[in-house]
């Protein structure tokens, strides 16, 4: 089963536009969904628990309303083009980067270690169901936000990620999750798109690929969890063309 959730994006320059259709205003995130079945890391075969969706959460639970919608950008190319770096990369410590394969990823704050339990940025690129990217601020986490930087510019498609924690059904409904994420990225686009409050992989495909220096995902909006506050994300990938 396949969906297309709604995007709207801005470009600050004259470089490449992603062309992104379909229930996007210009651009457009696609999604692709396998069937139903447990994600956890605890599940066994044939496994289908889900957590209760976020509207079955108390009001005091719930995330408050997200931003405004960025703005709708002019119509877009068809094909992928090289674009000039031009927008400025955030500032996120230095403390909170891990060194990657392919690059560096930062995240603008860490959840502090519990026991022996870590929640920093390399988590998200582990390939462990156990592990997770946990924002460190008060509530939410809105506005916090990661970067993964590349080595050289390369050719871009989207993103997948595991939204929320994805170690067990019951720390996934108590833990803090995304519902929707700004994109930007070097060529100076923005982009806006919901993430379903959901467990399993979710990939937001761009309409026609892009080369890119550095992307930024930053939690636009989130709701908490059953007895946390603090989102995170167990996984995420760089879909390289």
């Amino acid at each position: 089963m396949a969906w297309e959730f709604g995007v709207k994006k801005s470009v600050r320059s004259l470089g490449a536009l992603l062309c992104i259709g379909a229930l996007f205003a210009v651009p457009s995130l696609a999604q692709e969904n396998a069937e139903p079945s447990c994600p956890f890391l605890e599940c066994g075969p044939g496994d289908n628990r889900m957590p209760p969706p976020a509207a079955e959460l108390s009001p005091s639970l719930q995330s408050p309303k997200a931003a405004p919608s960025r703005p709708t950008a002019p119509s877009a190319p068809t094909a992928p083009v090289a674009a000039t770096t031009v927008a400025t990369m955030p500032d996120l410590p230095a403390d909170n980067c891990t060194r990657l394969d392919f690059g560096t990823v930062c995240t603008s704050s860490i959840l502090p270690q519990w026991r022996n339990v870590t929640y920093g940025p390399a988590n998200m690129f582990d390939g462990q169901l156990d592990t997770a990217w946990v924002e460190g601020v008060d509530g939410t986490g809105v506005g916090e936000q990661l970067t993964v930087t590349f080595d050289e510019e390369r050719l871009v498609s989207g993103i997948s990620l595991l939204n929320g924690y994805h170690k067990s059904n019951d720390l996934f409904a108590k833990n803090g999750r995304i519902t929707e994420i700004y994109l930007d990225t070097s060529d100076g686009m923005q982009l806006a798109a919901p993430i379903a409050d959901d467990p399993g992989e979710q990939l937001r495909y761009f309409e026609r690929p892009v080369m890119l220096k550095w992307i930024t995902v930053q939690i636009a909006s989130a709701v908490a969890g059953t007895k946390y506050t603090d989102t995170a994300i167990s996984e995420m990938r760089v879909l390289f063309d």
